[in-house]
């Protein structure tokens, strides 16, 4: 099977080539979207640790459709799609039955692609690692980002107390904001209460900043495998609190449960607990373009077929 793809030959070097997939297992597909996502570009820039051989095709996730017009979400990374094995930026792919999920005709496959990465591993934090309960507080840091906005979601639809965190500490999407530079005091201050949870996608000096808002007993969240991800602590404050600190990834999570939070997504894409913003789309023909687009605005885009 050929079809044109987006081919990484080192960390930025990539080119649009034909692709012939040495995999004969489950189901053809033909690409619908699939998203540029902020691991892909990880894995772009040479900074994902777990980068297999060049050359590699990119595209840890998307919507593929069968023959009948049937759409499907693709969770390739579940195989190390995009960064061990043939990813889903190209125009047609197969993989194995286990991990492609059919989503509900009545969904829009290009909202779904963008969203549902991020949407799953919202729900898997916030509703099966933590088991967050009605009225529980939690602060997301990186509040404007695709995971920060669907962690919001999520909280607010299991009616937690929400606080989102970013450069500029506004309200997001309901939730009350803080600017980065303010967690600590200001946000002690200001609302009067530390937090039960941190997610926290960004790492490093941010690790520090939550636990000072953070109260006895809490967990703290660090999502992601990233190269750039560290988590710097401070003794002191952990002594009598008990701060519990967990890494997260969603490739731990069984593909049973990854179908039914698919479900979950596709509802809450029909009853509007999650808009998605108009997306540019860019054809696989014109991935160079695509990817420049991403890097320079840090902003997701949307791969289609033609």
């Amino acid at each position: 099977m050929k079809s044109q793809a987006i081919i990484l030959s080192g960390a930025n070097s990539y080119e649009i080539s034909e692709f012939t997939d040495p995999q004969n297992l489950g189901t053809e597909l033909e690409l619908v979207a699939s998203p540029i996502a902020p691991l892909d570009l990880q894995i772009i820039a040479g900074d994902f640790p777990l980068i297999g051989d060049y050359p590699l095709v990119t595209g840890v996730s998307g919507v593929g459709k069968n023959t009948k017009g049937e759409n499907f979400f693709v969770f390739s990374q579940a195989v190390g799609g995009g960064f061990q094995t043939p990813g889903a930026h190209r125009q047609f792919f197969r993989y194995p039955d286990s991990i492609i999920f059919p989503l509900n005709p009545a969904v829009d496959p290009f909202a779904a692609s963008a969203v549902m990465i991020s949407h799953l591993t919202a729900y898997s934090i916030i509703h099966d690692l933590l088991k967050a309960k009605k009225g529980d507080s939690v602060l997301i840091l990186g509040g404007n980002g695709s995971l920060g906005k669907s962690c919001i979601a999520i909280a607010q639809k299991l009616e937690l107390e929400v606080f989102a965190a970013s450069r500029d500490g506004a309200d997001i999407n309901g939730a009350r904001g803080i600017a980065n530079s303010e967690i600590g005091p200001d946000f002690l201050n200001r609302y009067g209460k530390e937090c039960e949870f941190v997610i926290n996608p960004l790492g490093g000096p941010f690790s520090t900043a939550a636990q000072t808002v953070s109260a006895p007993n809490s967990t703290q969240v660090l999502v992601g495998v990233s190269a750039n991800s560290t988590l710097e602590l401070i003794g002191p404050l952990m002594i009598g609190k008990a701060q519990k600190f967990v890494g997260f990834n969603l490739m731990t999570m069984p593909l049973l449960r990854i179908g039914e939070l698919v479900a979950m997504t596709c509802d809450d894409l029909l009853n509007n607990v999650i808009n998605v913003e108009a997306i540019p789309r860019f054809s696989i023909a014109d991935g160079e373009s695509a990817i420049k687009v991403a890097q320079q605005t840090n902003s997701r885009i949307i791969l289609t077929s033609t």
